[in-house]
């Protein structure tokens, strides 16, 4: 157990940040190769699967869960989605990330918290419950993503530890912006702990292999296995087309011969 003051179970809360989804704001490596409307299309369903570990995680260790958004305003669809999951909405303010994860965690400063984004939406609700749990032997607690993206996918605070060295000096979404963390946190006198790594999705090929992780393993994930199988099926119609009429322009292509892969939009939205 702790021994520096802090007060793991004093509460819980499980924080998403999130991008409202928008084409052209949201995975923008992504959309280098896929256009920012399937990106966009890709991020909700990304989202909505994120937002139902989160809630499934809460319910587990009877904990609060808190989505914030950029912007502030979720908009209406956005907002029926986080009151279905019986979850409350903040915004995320302004700043950069280490100011946006600081102000969230600082909301609940007594509570044991865990903060994630939605980029990773095959992650198991295992994870938060684990590092929960874990913020009861060590105040900070980081789950890695790969060692390519050099990342993390979650970060959790034992309650009463401190957010502000968050504002320190961390290269974030650059291949630093873990090792910077763990480095902060040691130099504000905080114990970091590691949970296991989990992928995120930033590109075309972090897509890829979550396409063969979901089609390997059979549950989860359920709005991106929806979105893959209507992306799929999009191009494999526009294939066809384009051997029939041999022109840009054909069915499922834009006017300009661009692949439309939008239009399966995750329902609930």
């Amino acid at each position: 157990m702790l021994s520096s003051g802090w007060h793991a179970w004093a509460e819980r809360r499980i924080t998403l940040l999130t991008r409202v989804p928008s084409p052209g704001r949201v995975k923008t490596r992504l959309a280098a190769t896929i256009g920012d409307a399937a990106a966009a299309d890709a991020a909700r369903a990304f989202l909505e699967d994120a937002l139902g570990m989160a809630a499934e995680a809460a319910a587990r260790v009877g904990g609060r869960l808190v989505v914030h958004t950029d912007p502030d305003d979720p908009g209406p669809t956005l907002a029926r989605l986080i009151e279905r999951r019986g979850a409350a909405h903040a915004p995320q303010g302004t700043g950069g990330l280490g100011a946006r994860l600081r102000r969230a965690l600082e909301a609940a400063p007594g509570a044991a918290r865990v903060v994630l984004g939605s980029d990773a939406p095959d992650l198991p609700a295992d994870h938060l419950v684990e590092a929960l749990r874990r913020v009861e032997e060590v105040p900070v607690v980081l789950g890695p993503t790969t060692a390519r993206d050099g990342g993390f996918h979650l970060l959790a605070l034992a309650g009463g530890a401190p957010s502000a060295w968050l504002e320190g000096a961390i290269r974030w979404s650059t291949p630093h912006a873990l090792d910077d963390t763990v480095a902060a946190a040691r130099a504000a006198g905080l114990e970091v702990g590691r949970g296991p790594a989990w992928p995120d999705v930033d590109d075309q090929a972090d897509l890829a292999a979550l396409a063969a992780r979901l089609a390997a393993t059979p549950g989860g994930a359920p709005r991106t296995r929806a979105w893959l199988r209507d992306r799929r099926r999009d191009r494999g119609s526009a294939r066809a087309h384009d051997r029939e009429a041999h022109t840009g322009g054909a069915p499922g292509h834009d006017g300009d011969g661009e692949l439309r892969i939008d239009r399966h939009a995750p329902k609930s939205w």
